[in-house]
């Protein structure tokens, strides 16, 4: 998470509080101990998945912004997550940022609910980079799969296998896990291709040691 990249989407965007002040607040609320996949290198990894995509689908100030904050706030097993973050970004962005571009952002970051597929550009980009993962190498994906069990730990195997099957059973089952036609090319074929396998995995009993 580079701070000076930060700043100056803050500064750019008419942030009128103090950007280092800010990144601070971010940089700790990511590294919580009880954080395993909701961290620091999430957000990096998804800020690369942005980079990486910008070159075709082109740079979106909102877009950017609502990555660094869409996990600001994980409270294990909360239901308002993405809520919670929407008023911490809220709460900061005020005053300086134009009204507009702080209720985009919040739209966004309340789009990585993954309740249904976005219809509008933003919304896709959001949720595409923050599925990106999805389609990575079967160890890397895996590896993710093993940091969200650990911030589960609340609950039994059988209940995580029950609720993240429903998850991605629902992704699986839209006619495109990824809504843009970059992440479609790039990630659509393996993020299928894991999740199979990963429900397969579900149904047995996992060993979700490192």
């Amino acid at each position: 998470m580079d701070e000076r990249r930060f700043h100056r989407l803050w500064r750019d965007s008419g942030g009128a509080n103090d950007p280092a002040a800010i990144f601070s607040e971010v940089w700790a609320l990511y590294g919580e101990p009880t954080r395993y996949y909701h961290t620091r290198r999430h957000i990096q990894y998804c800020l690369d998945v942005y980079d990486d995509a910008a070159q075709e689908m082109g740079s979106d100030d909102a877009v950017e912004m609502a990555v660094w904050f869409h996990d600001v706030i994980y409270e294990i097993g909360a239901q308002d997550n993405e809520a919670r973050s929407v008023q911490w970004f809220r709460d900061r962005a005020s005053p300086g940022m134009h009204p507009e571009f702080v209720d985009d952002v919040c739209r966004l970051i309340m789009a990585t609910l993954h309740k249904e597929a976005p219809g509008d550009l933003q919304g896709q980009f959001v949720v595409d980079i923050d599925l990106a993962g999805l389609g990575q190498d079967w160890d890397e994906f895996f590896t993710d799969t093993r940091n969200i069990r650990k911030e589960m730990q609340a609950i039994s195997d059988s209940e995580f296998a029950l609720r993240q099957g429903r998850f991605l059973e629902s992704l699986m089952n839209r006619q495109t896990i990824y809504c843009t036609p970059q992440f479609q090319r790039h990630r659509e074929a393996a993020a299928r291709e894991n999740i199979a396998r990963l429900l397969n995995l579900l149904q047995s009993n996992v060993d979700w040691s490192d």
